[in-house]
């Protein structure tokens, strides 16, 4: 704390446990997290020093498996519940039951829901695949249709689920910044998100192999 000049911190974050990452040595790594990391963050925050304990990932799984053993007021899961990945609704459920709050990282899945599908786009930290730019371009047809820009509809998507409490976009520049934080207000219909929601229902599978 000496080194940060800070004497409290409003929130701290277990970070990166995630199954893809550990492989066989997941389940040791989260009991030592738990058993570890979380309980002296807890005394920490007994003595107020820390705010709110988080987790966060790129794994929504890792989030949830914490989140059912340690009680944490915050969880993090990175480009995990956005246009490309909605899968997560067993995280989103246990956050709406226990009063969790869900920061919802790389609401953009890092690029190509500000980009669109072009040739250059970044999916997930890779070069976008031919079947994810595929998805894309549905979901960009499906905003032209509407006159709503893909990255307005990619930041206001999570923010409509009661569990998530805030957005964490990336941009490289202020211009950036300022160009997504004005998406935030721009008005997008009924009509459109009536239209979105159905396509992501009917294609939630489009990336298990992706």
């Amino acid at each position: 704390m000496s080194q940060l000049k800070v004497d409290r911190l409003d929130a701290v974050y277990i970070h990166d446990l995630d199954p893809g990452f550990a492989g066989t040595t997941y389940r040791d790594e989260l009991d030592s997290a738990v058993e570890g990391a979380f309980a002296a963050l807890r005394r920490m925050k007994e003595e107020k020093v820390v705010g709110a304990i988080g987790v966060a990932s790129m794994d929504w799984r890792a989030c949830l498996d914490f989140a059912e053993r340690a009680t944490v007021d915050v969880v993090m899961p990175a480009g995990e519940y956005s246009l490309l990945r909605a899968d997560s609704t067993a995280l989103l459920d246990h956050c709406a039951e226990k009063g969790i709050a869900w920061i919802a990282a790389s609401p953009f899945n890092s690029g190509i829901l500000a980009t669109g599908a072009r040739a250059d786009a970044y999916y997930n930290m890779r070069p976008a695949t031919p079947e994810v730019l595929s998805q894309v371009g549905k979901l960009e047809r499906i905003c032209q249709r509407h006159h709503v820009s893909l990255a307005t509809a990619a930041l206001q998507f999570p923010l409509r689920h009661p569990a998530v409490t805030t957005i964490v976009f990336g941009a490289k520049t202020a211009v950036e910044f300022d160009q997504s934080f004005a998406r935030l207000s721009d008005k997008v219909s009924d009509e459109f998100w009536q239209e979105m929601d159905d396509f992501l229902a009917k294609s939630k599978d489009w990336g298990k192999h992706t």
